[in-house]
C-alpha cells in the first residue's frame, strides 16, 4: 500500500482485508445506516440546513463543528487505528496531523460540476493522505473518485498544473485531456466497504451524482505544517484519555 501510494498517489482494499471478513457489515455498516437516516431525514424536512457547508450545495455533511464527537465510535476510532495511523506516518515522513473528520452524503444535481468536482490538487500540505470510506456502492452514476495516477507532489506528474497557496488549483477538463492518456485517468467504481487512500496533492475530482448518491466516511492527515483548520471538536471522554499521548497531539494541536 504504502508503495502504491508513492508511486501512483492511492491504494485501495476492503476494510474487511484489516479487520477480517464480516467485520464492516457487522460492526460498521449499521452506525452508517444511521447517520444516513439522519442526514436523509434532514434534506427532507429542514431542505438540507446547514448540513451544506463551504459553499458545496451538492454535498451534505453530518458532523457539527461546535459539537464534540466522541472516538467512543468504531467507525470514528478509525481515525487513530494504528493501521490508518502509521501508514500516514510512513507516507508523510512525520507523526500527522488530523484534519477534516465527516460523512458525506453527495446527491444528485443537474448542475454543471463546480468546486471539489472539477479536477484540482487539495491545498492542505505538500504531501497528504485523505482516506475514504465507502458506505455503499459506488457506480458511474454516483460521483465516483477520479486521479490522476503519479500527480501527487512526489509523482511523475506532480510539477504539472502547480498549487498557487493557499487555494491549489483547479484545472480545466479539456486541459486535463490534452495531458494525460485514458489509462492515466483512474475512476473507482467500488463495492460497499471499500476504502481508498489517496494523496489528494494529486489531481483528483468526485461527487458530481448524476442519478445516484454517493455516501462516504472521511477523514485526512497532513504534517503539522499543514494549514487546514479542522471541522471537528473532540469529545475529553473516556475514550479520549484512553489514547496514546502522539495520537491525542494529532487530533488537538
Amino acid at each position: 500500500m504504502l508503495r502504491d501510494l508513492e508511486e501512483k498517489g492511492y491504494s485501495m482494499m476492503h476494510i474487511d482485508e484489516i479487520f477480517g471478513e464480516g467485520y464492516y457489515l457487522k460492526n460498521l455498516k449499521p452506525i452508517a445506516n444511521v447517520v444516513k437516516e439522519k442526514l436523509n431525514n434532514d434534506l427532507m424536512t429542514e431542505g438540507g440546513g446547514d448540513r451544506f457547508k463551504r459553499g458545496k450545495d451538492f454535498v451534505a455533511r453530518f458532523y457539527d463543528e461546535d459539537l464534540p464527537i466522541s472516538l467512543d465510535d468504531k467507525i470514528n476510532e478509525l481515525v487513530i487505528n494504528n493501521f490508518f495511523y502509521d501508514l500516514a506516518v510512513k507516507h508523510l515522513g512525520s507523526h500527522p496531523r488530523i484534519t477534516n473528520i465527516d460523512y458525506w452524503l453527495n446527491i444528485p444535481k443537474k448542475d454543471a460540476p463546480k468546486s471539489s468536482q472539477k479536477w484540482h490538487r487539495d491545498y492542505e500540505d505538500l504531501k497528504l493522505l485523505k482516506v475514504f470510506l465507502y458506505l455503499g456502492d459506488v457506480s458511474l452514476e454516483s460521483g465516483p473518485l477520479s486521479y490522476i495516477e503519479s500527480s501527487q507532489h512526489t509523482g511523475k506528474f506532480g510539477s504539472l498544473f502547480p498549487r498557487k497557496f493557499p487555494n491549489g488549483v483547479v484545472v480545466d477538463d479539456k486541459d486535463i485531456e490534452s495531458y494525460f492518456i485514458n489509462e492515466e485517468q483512474k475512476t473507482f467504481t467500488l463495492k460497499d466497504g471499500t476504502i481508498v487512500f489517496a494523496d489528494t496533492s494529486g489531481l483528483h475530482k468526485g461527487g458530481h451524482c448524476i442519478s445516484s448518491e454517493r455516501f462516504l466516511y472521511t477523514f485526512t492527515y497532513t504534517s503539522f505544517a499543514g494549514i487546514s483548520k479542522r471541522n471537528f471538536k473532540i469529545s475529553t471522554d473516556k475514550a479520549f484519555f484512553a489514547v496514546e499521548g502522539r495520537k491525542k497531539l494529532s487530533l488537538q494541536h
